[in-house]
């Protein structure tokens, strides 16, 4: 990834070798775990990676959880049970092409929309997604007459 982004003169830091928050906009390759959750805090904008190529994608919903503009590949295969729905209630942005994705990011960058909106939009799809546990766990008693 860094060779294609300096072979397009794009200027790229690791995480792992940052010591200090940019003080001007860059892109950052995230190269440490555990640390996502944060940065998607203070992103604008997020490509969900693993989505360009059939590798099973990554979770759309941790960055779009915290407001941020939020854009995945075609390929999200391990997270499609969450996609359809989100892309439907424009809580996420798919595009086709690495091309098409970057046109889509530089636009968001441009016009930046209401983080604050975006968040509680997300926050209100998750919370009418909640009990599917305890609907299971009660059909599961009812089979057994173990609940009424």
């Amino acid at each position: 990834m860094g060779k294609m982004l300096t072979a397009h003169g794009l200027k790229f830091y690791l995480r792992s070798a940052l010591s200090s928050p940019l003080t001007t906009p860059g892109v950052i390759l995230w190269d440490i775990f555990g640390e996502l959750k944060t940065a998607y805090a203070f992103a604008s904008v997020v490509f969900v990676g693993g989505s360009l190529k059939p590798l099973g994608g990554q979770n759309m919903i941790e960055p779009a959880v915290q407001g941020t503009f939020t854009v995945t590949g075609p390929h999200y295969d391990d997270f499609a049970w969450a996609a359809a729905e989100m892309l439907e209630k424009g809580l996420l942005v798919r595009k086709n092409s690495w091309k098409a994705l970057a046109e889509t990011m530089a636009e968001a960058l441009e016009h930046p929309g209401g983080r604050d909106r975006q968040k509680a939009r997300v926050q209100d799809h998750i919370q009418s997604k909640k009990g599917g546990a305890r609907q299971a766990c009660d059909e599961i008693l009812k089979a057994f007459d173990l609940r009424p």
